[in-house]
Parts: C-alpha cells; sequence; structure tokens
C-alpha cells in the first residue's frame, strides 16, 4: 500500500499483470475442458479461509483509494498559476512523482506556474474522479486554466480528462502533450497487446471460481518473489490498476476523446505529440499519422516533435534533448495557443473571461 503523507512506498502485495497473464495462459485450457477442474482449482488455491479473507481485506483497501494531485515544482520560487500543468504517468507507474521529478527540467521550459503529478487510486483508472481532483486542486490554487502531460498510456487518460474538464467543470486545458503515446491498439507491440488479451479475457476465470486473486497479497508476495530486479517497481502498483492501464490501452477511442474537445464555451486544447524515431512499445510513426488525421477532422490544433535517445518508460534518461526540443519548440507551442483562443474569439465574438467557473 502507499503512504499517502509521504512520497515514500511502503511493500505492495497485489499480483502484477504479467504474472497474472501467464498464469491465465497456464489455466485457460483447464477452464475449456471442465467446471470439475475449476473446482479442484479453487479449492486448492483457497487454502481454506486464509485466502479469501486476505482478498477481501485487500479489497476493502484498494476501495478506499482515491486519486490524488501531488505538487513537484520548486516551492521555494514564487510561480503564477495562469496554467499549471499535471503529469500523468504510464503503465505500471502509480504514482507520477518520481517520473515527473526527473522530467522537471524539461517541464519547467513548457510552464511558468505551478507542476504537479498524479498519483492514481490503487483500484483503478476512473476517468471522473481524476477530473474531479484536477478540478479541486485547480480551485484551490486559483488557476485560470491547465495544460495536461501523459506519457505512453498516460496520454490516453489525459485525453479523457481533458473531456471532463472542459464540459462538466468548464475549465480550459490549454494543451495536451501526447509523449510516446498510442492512438489504439493497433500501435502497441504486439507482444504486449497479446498480454493484455491474456489478462483480460482470463478475467472471466477467476471471476467464475469466485476469486478476485489482483487483491491477494498472499498471491501477490508469491509472484514478487520471481519479479527481476530490473522490474521490481511493479511491485509498488496494484495489479487492479495495471489491468486498468492495458485495458484502457486496448479500448481507447482517441478519435471520439479529442473531437470532445471542442466546446462553444471554451477555446479549443492544442495538442502536442512527442515521439522519437524508434520505440520497442510503440509504433511512434503510425501513432503520430493516426493523431494527425483525427485532430484535422476534428479542427483541433497539432504540433508534432520528435526527441532523440528515449526509452520507453525512461524519458528522464534524454533529458538534455527534451529540453533543447521544448525550447526550440516553445515559441510554436504559443502561437498554436494563442491562435486558437483568437479563433475562438472571432468565432463567438465574445471577450473571454479566463477566470475559472466551476460547474460543481
Amino acid at each position: 500500500m502507499i503512504d499517502r503523507s509521504s512520497s515514500e512506498f511502503s511493500h505492495d502485495t497485489t499480483l502484477t499483470l504479467e504474472d497474472t497473464s501467464q498464469l491465465f495462459e497456464v489455466l485457460s485450457p483447464i477452464r475449456k475442458r471442465s467446471r470439475v477442474g475449476a473446482v479442484v482449482l479453487a479449492a486448492t488455491v483457497a487454502l481454506g479461509s486464509v485466502l479469501p479473507a486476505d482478498i477481501a481485506i485487500g479489497k476493502t483497501d484498494v476501495e478506499h483509494s482515491v486519486p490524488t494531485i501531488h505538487s513537484i515544482s520548486d516551492m521555494t520560487t514564487e510561480r503564477p498559476n495562469d496554467d499549471p500543468l499535471v503529469y500523468i504517468d504510464g503503465f505500471a507507474r502509480q504514482d507520477s512523482r518520481w517520473q515527473a521529478t526527473n522530467m522537471l527540467p524539461a517541464l519547467q521550459v513548457l510552464t511558468d506556474s505551478e507542476i504537479s503529478a498524479l498519483e492514481y487510486g490503487e483500484k483503478g483508472i476512473d476517468i471522473n474522479a481524476i477530473a474531479s481532483t484536477i478540478a479541486s486542486e485547480l480551485e484551490r490554487q486559483g488557476a485560470t486554466s491547465v495544460s495536461l502531460y501523459g506519457y505512453s498510456i498516460g496520454g490516453d487518460v489525459a485525453l479523457l480528462v481533458a473531456g471532463v474538464l472542459i464540459h462538466k467543470y468548464g475549465i480550459r486545458v490549454t494543451n495536451i502533450y501526447l509523449d510516446h503515446s498510442p492512438a489504439s491498439i493497433d500501435d502497441i507491440n504486439p507482444a504486449q497487446r497479446e498480454l493484455a488479451t491474456n489478462v483480460i479475457n482470463g478475467l472471466g476465470f477467476f471471476e467464475d471460481l469466485g476469486l478476485e486473486l489482483q487483491y491477494s497479497s498472499i498471491a501477490r508476495e508469491i509472484v514478487n518473489q520471481a519479479i527481476p530486479e530490473s522490474n521490481s517497481y511493479m511491485d509498488q502498483v496494484s495489479s487492479s490498476l495495471l489491468i486498468d492501464q492495458y485495458s484502457l490501452g486496448a479500448s481507447v477511442d482517441t478519435e471520439q476523446a479529442i473531437a470532445r474537445l471542442q466546446s462553444d464555451t471554451l477555446p479549443t486544447p492544442g495538442i502536442i505529440y512527442i515521439s522519437s524515431k524508434s520505440d520497442t512499445v510503440i509504433n511512434l510513426t503510425q501513432a503520430d499519422a493516426t493523431f494527425q488525421h483525427e485532430t484535422a477532422d476534428a479542427n483541433v490544433p497539432y504540433l508534432s516533435l520528435s526527441v532523440d535517445g528515449t526509452v520507453h518508460g525512461r524519458p528522464d534518461y534524454a533529458i538534455d534533448s527534451y529540453m533543447s526540443v521544448f525550447t526550440e519548440s516553445e515559441p510554436m507551442i504559443e502561437q498554436q495557443s494563442k491562435t486558437s483562443e483568437a479563433l475562438y474569439r472571432m468565432q463567438t465574438g465574445l471577450h473571454i473571461d479566463m477566470r475559472v467557473q466551476f460547474n460543481r
């Protein structure tokens, strides 16, 4: 579980996505062959009444987990609150603070205002809850608008959250940064897509048994012993969130999400897509082309940037390249935002009141 009173993590003991997927592959034939086999398996795994009790406790803990926004800016520096930025990390990252802190020098090129990071709730991705948390934080700051920065699957989350902020809370979203994000499941490496399919299909197996092993600390502790040191960060992420992140990547409709960015009462956000020459997880060329097409159809401003030397999941390895590209592109990003605002003024014939109006 995560101690929300500090940035330190305690040991999280929930079944990881990859190990769950491998287990699903082993158990799937049993489900197809025999209900008797499933009953035998259930009796073996259940360990009497211990495992169900463990699952019940884990589920209760997860249900009380909610999204949280954490400031990562240097609080010794006075910063205006005209356009804060919220960083939303990708797969297998529950708390975005670590990556956002590593990326802070580059993110500070994009805004002079507050920079925050999203911590997902452990029970999974709740777009409305995330939007509500961001809206409350903006209200606390007295902010006039917000920009969202999503890495990988976090970019898809950012698109969906932006639509809620615009239409439910009447908050202007200035820019949405999609950093190495997929536009659809077809952009995800086939091996990763197969992993996601195993997880989604396998959920039905455990539901048939009446078991929700993703909440079990016993099951998680067992599989944690098999996780390589290089993937040890997955120990800190709840299985429910891992499953939701993969499911979102497999099912998100970015075309609809982008179309929903249009509003009669607010300027349209600009989308800045950040890619590189190659990536082992996402087909960036294909994703970029899809986003260009979808934004053109929806009349949403779009800008494509490319950074060098990136490794998927560790953008901070290329921090110098990010800083250089962001610095060079700053005038274009600013002009895109001004053009969107000017177009809105022209279309509505109204003076924009830049104060946030919260429709609660």
